[in-house]
């Protein structure tokens, strides 16, 4: 019995955060209303947001716990945060609450992302 509630609780974090698959990513039509797909967007005086690339990212990284069209799920929504992209790009290096760091992700795909949620 202990095993197996030792199993189940792996079970319940790994999938609760990160190793998306294509069984949960979101179609594109429920993904919000992010710009398509190809599509450079300027944001302004932060560059341009590579929305492919920022999507990509996000389905191997963050769709586990922020849900497919970034309403939240096991963490919270990212539309509409009024956090900035420096802000959002520190939380996505060193994290925020019970969110883990992603150090991991290079910093250019880090930036791109972060441009890209805050404009969600």
């Amino acid at each position: 019995m202990k095993k197996f509630l030792i199993a189940l609780g792996l079970v319940v974090a790994l999938t609760a955060c990160g190793g998306a698959t294509d069984e949960n990513v979101a179609p594109e039509e429920d993904a919000g209303t992010e710009a398509p797909a190809d599509e450079e967007v300027d944001s302004g005086a932060e560059g341009t947001v590579d929305a492919d690339a920022a999507r990509g990212t996000y389905e191997q990284s963050c769709i586990g716990c922020h849900g497919g069209d970034l309403a939240g799920g096991a963490g919270p929504g990212l539309v509409g945060t009024g956090y900035s992209p420096d802000e959002i790009l520190t939380i996505i290096q060193e994290g925020k609450g019970t969110m883990p760091g992603f150090p991991n992700i290079p910093d250019n795909e880090a930036e791109n992302l972060a441009i890209w949620i805050s404009e969600q």
